[in-house]
């Protein structure tokens, strides 16, 4: 398929004027002043309401995908006082996903880091098949593919409007980026749902805590119309009854490469190998 990403700024380049002129047995050259000035072109600052509304359009061609490259990073940092336990947690994920009607595959791999265990595993999902490597071991899982990503969601639908109280956003070679600050208050629930399906069954909630800063900074590309990154970034605090402070902060991206390009997905070659668990998955967690 055409590829879509093509500069929308260009610059013209001029060559200046020499005349030349005769006086006897003289040449001399003479430079001719400059009389064009290069220029750019520069689009027009987006109004609220058209970047709202590219914003909305761009998140769902996104969702209109049946296939899609992505990567997801997440990073949870939570302190407070001696008593009350730190959390920290680090994913990075890399998944190719490809889901219609009659096929359902997926590859890629994570690494974690919780709380001081670190997993990394690939993994390969086909038609009601999770295939898990964690070092030498192979696993066979028969579960839906929502339950194998651990109700990780690779798609991050945008905050309702009336949670969000400032928007801006700037245009620059061919892709906007849009950054919009959330009503702490006003946004609690969206952002828990959020940052609890990112991280599937080891999500974080925020119930407990205060957020006084939220921004969620979205990317699009105005040619292809496809949203190509989307990031929430929280500050986090909470008092316990002994008015100790926790403070934290926790940051949720997730990236999508070339999206409406066809996505390949290779299967390993070694499947019949792994070990079939059947329904049982709780050896994934051993």
């Amino acid at each position: 398929m055409k590829k879509h990403w093509k500069r929308k700024l260009s610059l013209l380049l001029t060559a200046g004027l020499v005349t030349v002129s005769l006086s006897g047995c003289v040449q001399r050259l003479e430079p001719q002043p400059d009389q064009t000035t290069p220029s750019t072109t520069e689009p027009a600052p987006l109004t609220e309401d058209e970047c709202w509304q590219q914003m909305s359009a761009a998140a769902d061609k996104l969702l209109d995908l049946d296939q899609m490259d992505l990567s997801m990073n997440r990073e949870y940092r939570l302190t407070g006082a001696e008593e009350r336990p730190s959390i920290q947690m680090d994913m990075a994920m890399n998944m190719k996903l490809r889901v219609t009607d009659s096929e359902q595959i997926a590859s890629g791999d994570i690494v974690s880091d919780f709380l001081g265990v670190n997993i990394s595993m690939d993994f390969y999902y086909e038609n009601g098949k999770m295939y898990i490597q964690m070092g030498q071991s192979k696993m066979c899982v028969s579960q839906s593919l929502e339950e194998g990503l651990g109700g990780t969601s690779t798609q991050s639908s945008l905050p309702p409007r009336e949670v969000v109280a400032s928007l801006t956003s700037e245009r620059k070679d061919g892709s906007v980026t849009a950054t919009l600050q959330l009503d702490p208050d006003k946004a609690k629930e969206y952002m828990n749902d959020v940052v609890a399906g990112s991280g599937g069954e080891q999500g974080v909630s925020l119930s407990e805590y205060d957020i006084p800063v939220a921004t969620v900074t979205v990317s699009w590309d105005e040619e292809s119309g496809y949203l190509t990154s989307y990031q929430m970034d929280l500050q986090v605090e909470a008092s316990d009854e002994s008015g100790e402070t926790a403070t934290g902060r926790v940051v949720v991206k997730m990236n999508y490469n070339n999206p409406g390009e066809p996505v390949t997905i290779t299967p390993p070659d070694d499947l019949d190998t792994y070990v079939d668990m059947g329904d049982d998955s709780s050896q994934l967690a051993a």
